[in-house]
Formats: structure tokens, C-alpha cells, sequence
């Protein structure tokens, strides 16, 4: 793993005073532009923000009652997002949404996706910062890391959104199925664990393959 080793072990930073580790961590933030490095990535996640859900509204064309998902993922963004907001991304989303089929041209989609790993580069660039490492890859396999690891983040919160927002339908079907509704409460004891092992799976899916780190 090609990473400067600057930085104290934990072992070290627990035998320093809690004043000198405030200072260091300061000093860190200060060094590595974290403020700056937020209002970057902020910038270019609201960019992708919309070729994200075009991307997500397609793969929804993939799956059966995508067009009910679809719904259900607008009322809850209605719940998480201010109303002003939200009038803008249901327009622009429906507006996207009438146009996006999976026999359209792949070259509109190549370009959705290109807009839409802007925002994973910004990550890349991030990570490389905090891990201190310099990214020598040639920058379409950066690029084409970036859609990837898009792509891959598109489809896990797809299902765990379609986890999250049809668990009762499942839990039904799941007790239909085996004929005891032991399963339906079993499903709902843990369907929100594995909706979080799907969100924790993209986080590491992301920490493993955006940085570049070799060995």
C-alpha cells in the first residue's frame, strides 16, 4: 500500500496529551484543505445530482413496478428535502424520466454517466488526500474507476431503497410463500439491518477501489 507514513499510529496518538492531538488534528485539517476539499465535493454531488437519478430511474426501467419504486423514492425524498427543493426534482426528474427508456441511444447514457461520476471523482481526489497518496493512474482509468464505482453505488441504494420502501409487500410475500407469518415478522426485524448492510457495502466498496492503493 503505497501511503506516507507521516501520520502517528493510534497506539501513539493514545500515549499524547489531548491538547496536542486537538492541535494535530488542526493542523491535519488545515494541511489537507479539508474545508475546501467539502465545499468540492459538495459543488460536484449537486452537479451529478440529477444525471444520479436518471441513472437510478433507469435501472428502475429494469425492475418490475420500477414506476411504483419511482413513486415511493418521490415521497421520500418529499420527506427529507425542503419543498422548494423538492418541487424542482420532481419536475426535472419526471421531466428525464419520460425520456429515459432502456432502448434509448447509448451514447446518451455514456454521457449521463460521465456527468453523473463527477461527483465520485471528487471523491477519488478526496481519498487520495487523506490517505496521503499520489494517484498515478492515467486519468480515463481514474475516470472509468469513477463511472464504475457510480454505477455500483446506483444499483446498492436502488435495492436498498427497494428494500426500504416495499419491506411490508416483501414481508407478506415472504409469509405468503412458506405459509407462516413467523417470516413477515422475522422480515421486519430485519430488514432495516440489511438495508444498512447494503449502505455500508457501498461505503466500502467506495474506500477500497476510489483511492489509489497498491498492494
Amino acid at each position: 500500500m503505497t501511503v506516507q507514513s507521516g501520520r502517528s499510529s493510534p497506539a501513539k496518538l493514545r500515549s499524547l496529551p489531548w491538547r496536542r492531538i486537538a492541535r494535530r488534528v488542526v493542523s491535519e485539517a488545515w494541511d489537507d484543505d479539508v474545508l475546501g476539499r467539502a465545499a468540492q465535493l459538495a459543488y460536484f454531488w449537486l452537479f451529478s445530482l440529477f444525471p444520479v437519478l436518471l441513472i437510478i430511474v433507469v435501472i428502475l426501467g429494469f425492475v418490475t413496478q420500477g414506476a411504483a419504486l419511482q413513486e415511493q423514492l418521490l415521497q421520500f425524498l418529499q420527506r427529507a428535502i425542503p419543498p422548494s427543493s423538492f418541487g424542482m426534482v420532481r419536475e426535472t426528474l419526471s421531466q428525464i424520466a419520460g425520456h429515459a427508456t432502456a432502448q434509448k441511444p447509448s451514447i446518451g447514457i455514456c454521457t449521463t454517466l460521465w456527468a453523473a461520476s463527477s461527483g465520485m471523482s471528487a471523491v477519488i481526489d478526496a481519498l487520495n488526500k487523506a490517505y496521503e497518496v499520489r494517484d498515478g493512474r492515467p486519468w480515463w482509468k481514474a475516470r472509468a474507476i469513477a463511472a464504475a464505482l457510480t454505477i455500483a453505488l446506483s444499483l446498492l441504494t436502488v435495492i436498498a431503497l427497494g428494500i426500504l420502501l416495499s419491506g411490508s409487500r416483501i414481508g407478506a410475500a415472504l409469509a405468503g410463500h412458506f405459509g407462516n407469518s413467523t417470516w413477515s415478522t422475522l422480515w421486519n426485524v430485519f430488514e432495516w439491518p440489511i438495508v444498512f448492510a447494503f449502505v455500508l457495502a457501498a461505503v466500502l466498496v467506495i474506500y477500497r477501489f476510489a483511492p489509489h492503493l497498491e498492494g
